[in-house]
């Protein structure tokens, strides 16, 4: 074990035992856990080549004085670590959830039954952005990315907690981010980049030395409101520049809909938005 400083150490990665697989849990000493100022059940960073969340457990008692930490392999994978790495553990700030969003990653019918079966399984789960989690489905077991939450950072899913299962991925398709770029051209950007790189941004794009990141709004959910919603959920967690500007890039059909994004929303992200027709020119822009 290696103290970095106050609140957090470096702990070797073990398998979990077949018993924790599926909770989340991540066992270490009860000393660490001290160090760190937890108990048995809080919620803890874990923090490998990315960060997630995991449940705080004592260690075995064979286990004790190792330096290692016990993850299972979904936990292992949303921290981008195998068995044999180190992880900086630390004591985690976490909300309770309010909304969470999944998209399945394999095909699933979802229907009301679906969603309230999978929230039944996350209950008291801690997670953050872009983990994915398993629930066991007759002959499979499902994962689902979690695609953001509200508030952002870490969170808890409660029974207050709304959860939203999107249709599989249907994101943009390339031609349409291309045609989108070419807009962009002739508004005077310079096209950085087209199509997903690391994160949910279509298209980066630079003006007058500062860059702009843009979302084209994706039909996930039959509600054109829901699906405005998450997209600004999407740049948000995205947020990483704060003296980039935001840009969501919407259809017609949703021009009604740019009167409800928050004030707070637009003045966070310097957002834009910037409205097209289906043949692929400007209607609007703000």
């Amino acid at each position: 074990m290696v103290v970095l400083g106050v609140g957090e150490v470096v702990l070797r990665v073990v398998d979990a035992r077949e018993k924790d697989y599926g909770s989340f849990k991540a066992r270490f000493d009860i000393d660490v856990m001290k160090k760190l100022g937890i108990g048995p059940g809080d919620v803890v960073e874990i923090v490998g080549r990315r960060r997630t969340v995991a449940i705080a457990w004592p260690s075995y008692p064979e286990d004790e004085g190792k330096g290692i930490v016990r993850l299972d392999s979904v936990v292992r994978r949303n921290a981008g670590v195998e068995i044999g790495d180190k992880v900086v553990v630390r004591k985690a700030s976490f909300s309770e959830a309010k909304t969470v969003v999944l998209t399945p990653l394999s095909e699933i019918t979802v229907t009301d039954a679906v969603v309230s079966y999978v929230k039944r399984r996350l209950i008291d789960i801690p997670l953050v952005s872009g983990d994915k989690i398993p629930a066991p489905f007759v002959n499979k077991q499902v994962f689902f990315k979690v695609e953001f939450t509200f508030p952002q950072g870490a969170v808890v899913i409660t029974p207050n907690t709304e959860v939203l299962i999107t249709r599989r991925s249907r994101e943009a398709p390339l031609n349409f981010k291309l045609a989108v770029a070419k807009l962009l051209e002739e508004e005077g950007y310079r096209i950085i980049h087209v199509g997903k790189k690391e994160s949910e941004i279509d298209i980066i794009a630079e003006k007058d030395g500062r860059k702009t990141f843009v979302k084209i709004v994706e039909e996930q959910f039959k509600s054109k409101e829901e699906n405005l919603y998450i997209t600004l959920g999407k740049l948000l967690t995205q947020m990483k520049n704060p003296k980039a500007e935001y840009m969501i890039v919407l259809t017609e059909e949703y021009e009604n809909l740019t009167n409800k994004i928050p004030e707070y929303v637009k003045n966070k992200l310097n957002l834009k938005t910037l409205i097209i027709e289906r043949k692929y020119t400007i209607k609007k822009k703000t």
